[in-house]
């Protein structure tokens, strides 16, 4: 549960980002980059509803065994932004995903920049990343000082500002729940051609899709809390219960708590 210092900085965050943003909407977009982490795994089996299958009026339904997930698994560091995916990581088996292996891929996404979307870095670039510790790590913040990246602030528990959860992860999932890969080399080709893929604008659509629900909130609720501080009345209390109710609207899943570390397994 919020307490009352993150529904606050969750409703600043969003007043800032409206202040950001102003009329240049669209411009802001194209300098979002995000980044987040997620497994990949050998075999990861359909969800029960995926596999139901139409049986005739009084036919038994197929008996299905319980199938578990492959241990085997990669981790995937993905960096993109609204013209599609800027450079895919996959942490070697045996390494610990810490601070300074973050730092380093940090050096690599600004290159991808340069090399891939020419004119971004000088036009300046928005950065989102969650709060997981390898992000906010001594090292890994002296990286995105050296990137020359600005930061976006994102605040705890807040799933509708993490794309890469409600989008990008998700239908990534989807799409290989229920393959069976021989070896990690066939995972990551069907990762990349996954990403391959997904037509050009529906990048660009979800970036947009995840600045416009924080505009809007911001519109709403500032008129809402200030009010409410001026009056000092119960309506203070309602304002943040009104801007909690934002998380059962977020899209997606809920974000997983961020780790103390990640390492590839073997």
């Amino acid at each position: 549960m919020l307490t009352p210092f993150d529904k606050q900085r969750r409703l600043q965050t969003s007043k800032d980002f409206l202040e950001l943003v102003g009329d240049n909407i669209d411009e802001i977009c194209d300098q979002i980059v995000t980044v987040d982490e997620t497994w990949i795994r050998q075999y990861d089996p359909e969800f029960k509803q995926d596999s139901m299958q139409w049986t005739k009026k009084g036919e038994r339904p197929p008996k299905k065994f319980k199938v578990k997930k492959s241990a085997s698994k990669l981790m995937a560091t993905i960096f993109w932004d609204s013209e599609g995916v800027l450079l895919i990581d996959y942490l070697p088996k045996g390494t610990t995903m810490n601070g300074q292996y973050y730092a380093n891929l940090l050096a690599q996404a600004r290159e991808a920049v340069v090399q891939k979307r020419r004119g971004k870095l000088s036009r300046g670039v928005l950065f989102l990343q969650d709060n997981a510790s390898v992000h906010t790590a001594r090292v890994s913040r002296q990286a995105l000082k050296d990137t020359g990246f600005s930061e976006i602030d994102h605040p705890p528990y807040s799933p509708d500002l993490a794309p890469s959860n409600y989008f990008l992860f998700s239908n990534l999932k989807k799409e290989l729940r229920g393959r069976r890969f021989v070896d990690d080399n066939q995972m990551k080709m069907a990762v990349e051609s996954h990403f391959e893929g997904i037509f050009f604008g529906r990048f660009e659509g979800v970036i947009h899709q995840m600045a416009l629900p924080s505009t809007a909130r911001a519109q709403r609720y500032k008129t809402l809390y200030n009010s409410s501080v001026l009056a000092g009345t119960l309506r203070s209390r309602q304002a943040f219960v009104k801007l909690s109710a934002i998380e059962k609207r977020a899209r997606g899943a809920a974000a997983a708590p961020a780790a103390t570390g990640y390492e590839g397994t073997r």
